[in-house]
């Protein structure tokens, strides 16, 4: 197996927003009584706020645990909490940071038991950039490089718009522990389809390479249609809602590697995801307790629903390359 596998995520832009708590650790933790922050910091990209980025922060502490020395990102995100200026409020005078961390997957069980994974970054550094630096509108303002073992392409097509047609990539990312991460990535310019599409990947074709993309928000506005023939007299006032999508889009690809003692085996991958089957398990241990202490003996439903975010993780582990 590679021994480390790339996934690298910068963002630079202005402090939108933030969630961000500090905290202490309680008597029972690994490191008692330890002071921490954790929270979202959402980042806007460009000068009119559209492209909002959240980068999340899991434990942040003082200094660091093995080097016991000072740890500035600590520091900065306390800042943040209790002076600094966001976008929300003060436009293109807020804060401007520049953040350096990685892809993970937020898994968590609804309510219904089915298991969502949505991508997110999670924050390693954050630095406030200085006086100097300006912000410039520019898609390179996110910028993601990550090694990735595609085991299919799903074309999405739309006839009403077919400048929004894209090639949706799937398969596996890896983090810095080379944990399997089930993904997908989105490739929307024509020579990226190209590429792909004469790679002819499946799962007995698979495909292993470091993909370099962006992180794009796009916000569309939809009014809700009103059913004239209910109306009884007057005229209903409609207010258009807005909803955001954001995509992780492939903008480079490196040649295909293959599947080798280099990059990663069938059988490095099925160890792989029996870990992670493993690990999901504890998480919806953990909710359903946390349920139970919430509302009694309500916790999640019994039943298959549960289990469906492992068998679609079984199911692309079927490979046979």
């Amino acid at each position: 197996m590679k021994q480390n596998f790339i996934n690298n995520v910068e963002i630079r832009g202005y402090v939108f927003s933030h969630s961000l708590q500090e905290r202490v650790t309680g008597a029972t933790a690994k490191q008692p009584n330890t002071t921490f922050i954790m929270g979202d910091v959402n980042i806007a990209t460009d000068n009119q706020g559209m492209n909002i980025v959240p980068v999340h922060f899991t434990y942040v502490t003082e200094t660091f645990a093995k080097s016991g020395k000072k740890n500035a990102t600590f520091d900065n995100l306390r800042q943040i909490i209790n002076n600094a200026k966001t976008f929300e409020t003060d436009g293109t005078n807020a804060a401007k940071v520049r953040i350096t961390g990685q892809i993970e997957l937020n898994d968590f069980y609804t309510r219904q038991g089915e298991l969502a994974s949505p991508k997110r970054v999670r924050g390693s550094f954050l630095h406030f950039l200085n006086a100097g630096e300006t912000i410039v509108d520019d898609v390179n303002n996110t910028l993601f490089d990550v090694d990735f073992l595609a085991l299919a392409t799903i074309e999405h097509e739309y006839e009403d718009n077919p400048q929004q047609n894209y090639l949706e990539l799937k398969g596996f990312a890896f983090d810095y522990r080379g944990a399997v991460l089930p993904m997908s990535f989105s490739v929307s310019n024509k020579p990226g389809q190209t590429f792909f599409q004469k790679e002819d990947i499946s799962q007995t074709n698979p495909y292993f390479g470091t993909l370099h993309g962006n992180i794009k928000s796009t916000t569309i506005e939809i009014t809700p249609d009103v059913d004239e023939s209910q109306m009884g007299f007057g005229q209903v006032v409609v207010r258009p809602t807005t909803r955001t999508f954001r995509s992780w889009e492939i903008v480079a690809a490196n040649i295909n590697e293959g599947v080798s003692e280099d990059t990663i085996t069938p059988d490095e991958l099925s160890q792989g995801l029996a870990n992670r089957e493993t690990y999901l398990a504890e998480i919806k241990k953990r909710q359903e307790e946390y349920q139970k202490s919430q509302a009694g003996n309500a916790g999640f439903p019994s039943g298959s629903q549960g289990n469906q975010g492992a068998q679609t993780l079984g199911q692309m582990g079927g490979f046979k390359f």
